[in-house]
């Protein structure tokens, strides 16, 4: 068996402890009579981990706050698009739930409007070539098929293997949109 445990020394001090053991000698009615183990000093691992748990916290609360899609998009060197991250807004926006847009990134494409998506596969064209920054407006069909205005904006960065990551943001600038084409 293994188990992680918490335990405090004479002076107070917490320590996380992982002890593996198995029983190496039985007795005839079954009972564990020799056990041989380890004992493993984790605190560390333990402290490290907790940190990374309260920094995505932090990190998923702050998102919470942002009137937009947060993502993370992977561009591969023979032009498979995939997303790894997609925030919750992505259903409002999009009209599609995050875990759909994660499933099949083709999705996502096909909630631009028509007329607004080869001026988006452009731009991300662009961006991918001279790993430069992506700011592309256009139109999206989101909940209900109601066409809303967006801004993408993203920062590439060429991965090891080829490909180029995007962390980027799509804010919903409808609003902004309606009011410019009334003044026009």
């Amino acid at each position: 068996y293994t188990i992680e445990c918490r335990v405090n020394d004479v002076d107070g001090k917490t320590y996380w402890l992982k002890i593996r053991n198995r029983a190496v000698r039985w007795s005839d009615d079954g009972r564990a009579e020799m056990v041989r183990g380890t004992v493993q000093d984790v605190t560390e691992q333990v402290l490290r981990d907790e940190t990374v748990r309260d920094n995505e916290g932090r990190l998923m609360s702050i998102m919470s706050c942002i009137t937009g899609v947060v993502c993370r998009k992977i561009v591969y060197p023979n032009g498979t698009v995939a997303y790894t991250y997609m925030s919750d807004a992505c259903e409002e926006l999009f009209g599609i739930t995050a875990q759909e847009a994660i499933r099949d990134a083709e999705s996502v494409l096909a909630r631009a409007v028509d007329e607004d998506r080869r001026s988006y596969l452009e731009a991300l064209e662009s961006s991918v070539k001279n790993l430069t920054p992506m700011s592309w407006v256009g139109r999206v069909r989101g909940a209900g098929d109601k066409v809303r205005w967006v801004h993408f904006q993203s920062q590439p960065r060429q991965l090891e293997n080829g490909a180029v990551a995007f962390e980027g943001i799509t804010l919903d600038i409808t609003e902004q949109k309606v009011a410019e084409i009334a003044l026009a």
